[in-house]
């Protein structure tokens, strides 16, 4: 078996890294085109959850993040948080909170949007 040294080391952690801020750079631009193409109207009535649960994840549905959809969509700032924190995130959190009950295991942390919705 070859021995990985600490350059070979950090190179792979750096690839991860990248591949990584890719795919959340990726998620983000998808979100946004499909706003613009499809609009407020769907959007009301389907918040892309999914995509609210990864961005979450990659804590990458902050403020800063938030606002810059709303510049490149159109929609309104208001609107979105309402989407976030009404339509979508509650969804998942009562959905995440029933399995860990079911489960009987720690209720889940939900990141930075809790602070950024306060």
């Amino acid at each position: 078996m070859t021995k990985v040294n600490d350059d070979q080391m950090l190179l792979g952690a750096s690839l991860v890294g990248d591949i990584y801020r890719n795919m959340a750079q990726e998620l983000f631009i998808r979100m946004i085109k499909r706003i613009k193409k499809r609009g407020v109207a769907d959007l009301k009535d389907n918040p892309y959850l999914w995509q609210l649960e990864k961005l979450n994840d990659m804590h990458m549905l902050n403020e800063e993040n938030i606002k810059y959809v709303s510049q490149q969509t159109g929609v309104a700032r208001k609107l979105l948080d309402e989407i976030i924190q009404n339509e979508g995130l509650s969804v998942y959190q009562n959905t995440a909170e029933q399995i860990a009950n079911d489960l009987n295991t720690a209720t889940p942390n939900y990141n930075s949007v809790q602070e950024t919705l306060a």
